[in-house]
């Protein structure tokens, strides 16, 4: 006698519109000013990504393929830039020494070099320094 095998069943045909998986993430008006919230204040894309529910790598790639969110991560860290900016500048022009020195540090490498000069003419810096905030300052809109 030969062995017969089973026979198969017909496979079931899922109902039309059902999809397996989880439902894709809408990335509302809401969660757009949330995102670009986030990213001002200085959030990494990995943090805001798990802060909005969704893998780094998913927001990764749905910011590639998405113009609005892209703008919003862009907007945010721009905004966060500009405030991060001017809280700098304002201290430098209030007498906030550390914030004057990393300004014209970064702002004119050229210039200005944070070395520590032991034993030079510290007044010759000073008085250099004190120009350079006096320009500043008279280029501040009333």
């Amino acid at each position: 006698m030969a062995d017969k095998k089973p026979a198969k069943k017909p496979a079931k045909k899922k109902p039309a519109g059902k999809k397996r998986g989880a439902k894709p993430f809408q990335f509302t008006p809401e969660i757009l000013e949330s995102i670009q919230d986030m990213a001002a204040n200085g959030l990494t894309q990995v943090q805001i990504s798990r802060n909005i529910g969704l893998d780094p790598a998913t927001l990764s790639r749905k910011k590639s393929n998405n113009d609005q969110l892209s703008q919003a991560i862009e907007n945010g860290k721009a905004s966060g830039l500009q405030k991060m900016a001017s809280a700098l500048f304002e201290n430098g022009v209030g007498g906030n020494f550390n914030a004057q020195q990393f300004y014209l540090c970064n702002r004119d490498p050229d210039n200005w070099k944070h070395v520590s000069k032991a034993g030079e003419d510290k007044d010759k810096d000073d008085d250099k320094l004190t120009q350079v905030l006096a320009a500043l300052i008279a280029k501040l809109p009333d």
